[in-house]
């Protein structure tokens, strides 16, 4: 899944709004994306801290002290990102930090989000609060992973399903051709998890929000 416009698309709500079409677009696909979703709420928690820092003010002349001490051709080796702003590119390169270092304490210490897995990379789901549906007439091919969450199966699960701190509920429509495990996490498995999100939210950042 190519996340790069929708990153693009929250980063352009959050400062400005989107027209109802795009919107829309953006919602659906955050239904779906537990990364941009966090992403999202990031960012908005983010600007929330700005807006309620108090209002610093540099002391006189410090522009042009400052200017004189940059090297004559730095304007010319800095990239520019002519569509982003400068409060956005701040707050997404805050947001990545926040990614990159908070993912292991938040899934160790506090009550993590629900995680997600598959092996069938086109495989989609519907996330809810901890709610993880696997939509009616969908079909995954290949195993899924879920922790801490509750997993919905109103389609087809051609492989096993492992769940970890989690349940799940198989309705009449749904259908799992493999096994389903059911296991408590460890800290072994908690440090995996939070191991393999930080890989997660590194690659969708660098692929998505600044390409």
């Amino acid at each position: 899944m190519d996340c790069r416009k929708y990153r693009v698309l929250i980063e352009v709500h959050l400062e400005s709004g989107l027209p109802k079409v795009p919107l829309l677009e953006l919602e659906h696909h955050l239904n779906v994306c537990l990364c941009c979703r966090r992403y999202r709420d990031e960012l908005s928690r983010l600007e929330e801290a700005l807006q309620d820092c108090p209002q610093v003010r540099a002391p006189h002349g410090f522009t042009e002290a400052l200017l004189k001490k940059l090297p004559k051709n730095y304007a010319k080796a800095m990239p520019r990102y002519s569509y982003l702003s400068p409060r956005i590119r701040v707050v997404g390169a805050v947001a990545a930090l926040v990614l990159l270092l908070g993912s292991p304490l938040y899934i160790l210490v506090e009550s993590p989000r629900p995680i997600v897995e598959s092996s069938d990379l086109n495989a989609q789901f519907t996330i809810i609060d901890s709610t993880i549906i696997v939509p009616e007439g969908a079909i995954i091919s290949g195993d899924i992973r879920v922790y801490h969450g509750h997993l919905k199966i109103l389609g087809t699960v051609d492989g096993n399903v492992h769940l970890v701190s989690s349940g799940y509920t198989l309705e009449s429509s749904g259908t799992v051709a493999g096994s389903v495990d059911v296991v408590k996490s460890s800290w072994l498995e908690r440090l995996k998890f939070g191991i393999d999100q930080i890989r997660q939210d590194a690659k969708s950042y660098v692929r998505g929000a600044w390409k």
